[in-house]
């Protein structure tokens, strides 16, 4: 756990330094100069999404290898690292900025309003992106599926060709041309 908490620290430490040197080059009022001086907040929100990702089943697996009595000893021990991870992982960055920086309160409520609008915009994406994917890809493999049933080939006399693949195998099959089955009247003997 304490790795990890030096990980977090490290990553805010590097997500800071862009930022300061993102406000440094950017001071501009242009429409591109705002957008680019964004690209470390939205680096540090999309680095917290993953270091939290990353560290539950960290978290699960050290505490599992720890020997509990009881599973409530068990869950409270989750918890606590749980807790103790997202807290520096999503906040140390305004802690850092509020006690560590001196009378910084006016960059301190700029990063805040940023970093709130960047992590509701990222964990949103976050949240529907993937079903969102899926069910475009599922659309999409629907329109190819039926592409292909449209455009069914045909043999030389004009007859359907049917091919049927089973377990990674092609077989071609043939339908005879339309007989006709009216019967045959027999001419009467004289």
């Amino acid at each position: 756990t304490l790795l990890c908490l030096l990980a977090v620290g490290l990553v805010m430490w590097l997500w800071l330094w862009a930022y300061y040197a993102a406000a440094a080059r950017w001071n501009g009022g242009t429409f591109s100069e705002l957008l680019l001086k964004q690209i470390p907040t939205v680096g540090y929100c999309a680095s917290v999404a993953v270091l939290s990702a990353v560290y539950r089943p960290i978290a699960r697996t050290l505490t599992n290898y720890e020997n509990y009595r009881t599973a409530e000893a068990h869950r409270n021990a989750l918890i606590a690292k749980r807790v103790l991870f997202e807290l520096a992982n999503n906040y140390s960055t305004l802690f850092y900025m509020a006690f560590c920086i001196p009378n910084n309160m006016g960059e301190l409520r700029a990063y805040l309003f940023q970093l709130l609008l960047v992590m509701q915009v990222v964990f949103q994406l976050l949240e529907s992106g993937p079903p969102a994917a899926q069910l475009a890809l599922r659309r999409w493999r629907q329109r190819r599926v039926n592409a292909k049933s449209s455009a069914e080939p045909t043999a030389p006399n004009g007859a359907a060709l049917k091919i049927a693949s089973s377990n990674g195998y092609s077989a071609a099959s043939v339908s005879a041309a339309p007989v006709s089955t009216a019967p045959v009247s027999a001419a009467p003997v004289s």
